[in-house]
């Protein structure tokens, strides 16, 4: 998925904007590879976006590369669900198409799960919120994790 998640340029409605800065994100899939959607991405700039801006030789685009956070694939039936699973009720795992830093963590250790209150549905939304309740089950949660360690 593709996010534009900031546009921000200019002064006022009726003066033209000496600068716009577009700040977007890719989230990588499993098989996805960056170096080939990066190219694309520049192709797609150098192809389609630069003839545009032919009679306006001061406009330029340019880019940064800021971050990558790679793939997070769960390891089905690692220790960390054989550990979780029976503590949360659930015991059975699901696969999420939303970011996280567990591919990092996943470089780290072989087995990572994801589990945290509330609802993805409220996550990154002005109105984002955990109800207090779910922080309450979630403090329950690691409580019995800590005492299942002892």
């Amino acid at each position: 998925s593709i996010n534009i998640g900031l546009i921000n340029g200019g002064n006022a409605p009726n003066v033209v904007a000496d600068q716009c800065i577009v700040a977007w994100q890719y989230r990588l899939h499993p098989g996805d590879d960056l170096v080939a959607l990066f190219q694309e991405y520049k192709l797609m700039i150098e192809d389609e976006l630069r003839p545009s801006m032919a009679h306006f030789p001061q406009a330029k685009v340019t880019t940064e590369y800021v971050s990558e956070v790679p793939v997070f694939m769960a390891t089905e039936g690692g220790a960390g669900e054989r550990f979780l699973c029976p503590l949360t009720g659930s015991g059975v795992p699901v696969s999420v198409s939303y970011g996280t830093e567990a591919g990092i963590y996943q470089s780290l250790a072989p087995s990572v799960v994801i589990c945290g209150p509330g609802s993805i549905t409220k996550a990154h939304q002005p109105d984002e919120f955990v109800p207090v309740a779910d922080l309450d089950k979630c403090c329950s949660l690691i409580n019995m994790a800590i005492e299942s360690l002892k």
